[in-house]
């Protein structure tokens, strides 16, 4: 009983959402992305959804032409960098925001650029401040 109603759930999911199977187009990206907006606005609740959305728009973002080159930009950031910019997109903060951890705007700028590396001091405080296990910073 419960196995048909499954069933039957999952073939209105896909009816629902054709893209279930894998995204095809631009419009449908757009249409998933609007959906994970939504359903992260109560996670806890959505999980699963999110759960099974999530990987069907990261496949699409991973072999989509239209992210071609902000893929092969992100693979050559060292994993450092690449949290200490996603810490500054989320937390919308600039290189003037991290002088206790890091220093000067000029080396946060460096950091950020992929000119210098952070240190094992900078990651433990960046870790600190953030409430960030410091393994996020190393591949």
């Amino acid at each position: 009983m419960i196995t048909q109603k499954l069933i039957s759930l999952g073939q209105e999911l896909q009816e629902i959402m054709p893209f279930s199977n894998g995204i095809q187009t631009r419009d449908q990206y757009s249409e998933a992305i609007k959906m994970i907006d939504v359903l992260v606005g109560d996670a806890e609740r959505n999980d699963l959804l999110i759960n099974y959305l999530f990987p069907i728009i990261e496949r699409y973002e991973a072999t989509a032409p239209e992210f071609k080159k902000f893929n092969a930009k992100i693979d050559a950031m060292n994993m450092g960098q690449t949290v200490l910019r996603i810490l500054m997109d989320h937390h919308i903060l600039n290189t003037t925001h991290f002088a206790e951890e890091i220093g000067s705007e000029i080396s946060v700028s460096l950091i950020a650029n992929g000119k210098r590396q952070l240190t094992t001091k900078h990651i433990n405080k960046l870790s600190k401040r953030f409430g960030i296990s410091p393994a996020v910073f190393f591949d």
